[in-house]
């Protein structure tokens, strides 16, 4: 059985189709945005109107097309006009190469985003910057700076209130102490996350702190483990991730297989499959 990879948040390696395709799709789609580039940025509701798009394309896990279209606004908006957009396809972008395992470029696209933030004093992107660092960092295995950025963030938490933020802080942080072996730590972090990402209605966020309790209770409560894991599966699939679907199945599938609970085993095991 092939177990969930550790590092949260699951970033899905992109298949060769996605690859074919973007190489195919580029070239058009940038050449025209270029071309409406003049009428767009004296239109700030056109723009965020594909900064939502973006959103959309993201979210259900679209990921060639986002690409494309973050490269597009970002192209377009690289003298940072329009602030807010210019920030969140930024970020996506950075999430994007993530889920390409682009890790290094990543990085340095997030040290330009986190420079922007700083100047132009903008809080909310400020501590999103810190929590993706040290994701980063996290995938990197560098604790200490791992640190570094989650203290740095829980900092901007306290200065400016950002409690709508505070979910994905409890998310890094209990992933954080997962990693360095303090269970306990992790265990409040996480049921914190699930708390604070129900007020907001962070989807992502109640699926990570539904993976991380999983996680956590693999070894001491296997049947809490399970339901954990279920929930997480039925989010990511109602989200269209049916990469972070097919994993989800596949870690309940182990855990029964390992209680002797075979039938529903077999079930998700094939679940599973059906999506790889």
């Amino acid at each position: 059985m092939v177990s969930i990879p550790d590092a949260i948040i699951y970033y899905p390696r992109r298949i060769i189709f996605e690859a074919i395709m973007k190489q195919s799709m580029r070239y058009a789609v940038i050449v025209w945005f270029v071309l409406l580039g003049v009428s767009l940025k004296g239109q700030a509701h056109t723009m965020t109107d594909q900064v939502r798009r973006l959103d959309s394309l993201v979210f259900y896990q679209m990921n060639v097309q986002a690409e494309l279209l973050a490269d597009s606004i970002l192209l377009i908006l690289n003298d940072h006009q329009e602030e807010n957009n210019w920030f969140v396809a930024a970020f996506y972008k950075a999430e994007l190469l993530g889920r390409a395992d682009e890790n290094d470029k990543a990085l340095e696209l997030m040290l330009h985003i986190k420079d922007q933030a700083n100047r132009q004093k903008i809080p909310k992107f400020m501590m999103k910057s810190e929590l993706f660092l040290e994701l980063i960092y996290e995938i990197f295995e560098n604790w200490e700076l791992s640190k570094v950025h989650l203290d740095r963030a829980y900092s901007l938490y306290q200065t400016y209130q950002l409690d709508s933020l505070f979910s994905t802080y409890c998310i890094r942080k209990s992933s954080y102490f997962r990693f360095t072996d303090n269970r306990s730590h992790a265990l409040q972090f996480a049921e914190d996350a699930l708390i604070y990402a129900k007020r907001f209605n962070n989807y992502r966020d109640i699926t990570d702190a539904y993976l991380l309790l999983g996680l956590l209770f693999q070894k001491e409560n296997s049947n809490q483990a399970i339901d954990y894991l279920k929930q997480a599966a039925h989010l990511a699939k109602s989200r269209n991730d049916y990469n972070g679907y097919a994993l989800f199945c596949k870690n309940v599938s182990k855990l029964y297989l390992e209680n002797g609970q075979y039938d529903q085993s077999l079930a998700y095991s094939d679940s599973s499959m059906s999506y790889l």
